[in-house]
């Protein structure tokens, strides 16, 4: 994987080359929307890309700049919980990318300080976007919650969030680890239906990183084998906190924690 840091480098160093654009390629907004079922104060971030263009998902990829959220100038916000929707998987210079297009909505859940008092979200979001190029962006957005403007469904971008594994018929995950020239080589077993075409894996371990499959998929009737090199300084795998998503044609799964293979 290319890292992050690099390839932020590498854009400013395109930038300064630029010619500076009157608007930028990605425009975002803070929405109201209705709260949860449960109460919970909801909101939703909507990001609109000019034709072309392409922001990235939670995890870029093997290159890419990661969305990165800064809410501590809010006020009576305790925590955001983002739900992100399922992403396309788009190939640029050879390297494979997880991202958005034209436009997304990601869901907020909020938790206020105080549930009896009104929030005022304010946001600073460092993203990428990427067309011919690839560059860094700065948003600053703000929105209070509740607001005097009709609330926005997010029902659409919430069904399309990837499936919990019980949903997804997942049956059983097995992990195996073994030496590779890098570090470790982790592979997974994963008995569960198909999702339709050629599925990708994604691997994430908590407080380590990610890495996407880096040898397609194989699929044996409801056997799903996905496996991908875990770089760097990565020698303890809990099993217990890698979080696993599958892409589809239409739709992801999302399974957490594995057992021994």
């Amino acid at each position: 994987m290319i890292h992050t840091r690099l390839i932020y480098v590498l854009a400013l160093a395109i930038l300064a080359a630029m010619p500076a654009r009157a608007e930028p390629p990605l425009r975002g907004s803070l929405v109201p929307a209705p709260p949860a079922a449960d109460g919970t104060p909801m909101a939703g971030l909507r990001l609109d890309l000019e034709p072309g263009w392409k922001t990235y998902w939670r995890i870029p990829g093997e290159a890419g700049i990661p969305p990165r959220f800064d809410w501590s100038a809010s006020e009576n916000l305790k925590g955001v919980r983002i739900h992100w929707p399922r992403p396309i998987l788009f190939t640029q210079n050879g390297m494979r990318s997880l991202g958005y297009e034209e436009k997304v909505v990601l869901p907020l859940e909020l938790t206020p300080a105080n549930p009896d008092a009104p929030m005022h979200l304010r946001l600073r979001i460092g993203m990428g976007v990427c067309k011919e190029i690839c560059m860094p962006l700065t948003l600053e957005l703000s929105a209070r919650i509740p607001a005097d403007t009709p609330p926005a469904a997010l029902n659409a971008w919430m069904a399309r969030r990837p499936l919990p594994a019980g949903a997804a018929h997942v049956k059983g995950v097995k992990c195996a680890l073994s030496p590779a020239r890098t570090g470790l080589r982790l592979t997974a077993e994963i008995e569960m239906p198909s999702l339709g075409g050629q599925e990708t894996a994604i691997f994430e371990l908590r407080g380590a990183g990610a890495w996407l499959s880096d040898s397609p998929t194989r699929r044996t009737g409801n056997r799903l084998s996905a496996g991908a090199d875990l770089s760097g300084d990565t020698l303890i795998v809990d099993r217990s906190a890698l979080r696993i998503t599958v892409l589809g044609n239409d739709t992801a799964v999302e399974i957490l924690g594995c057992s021994g293979g």
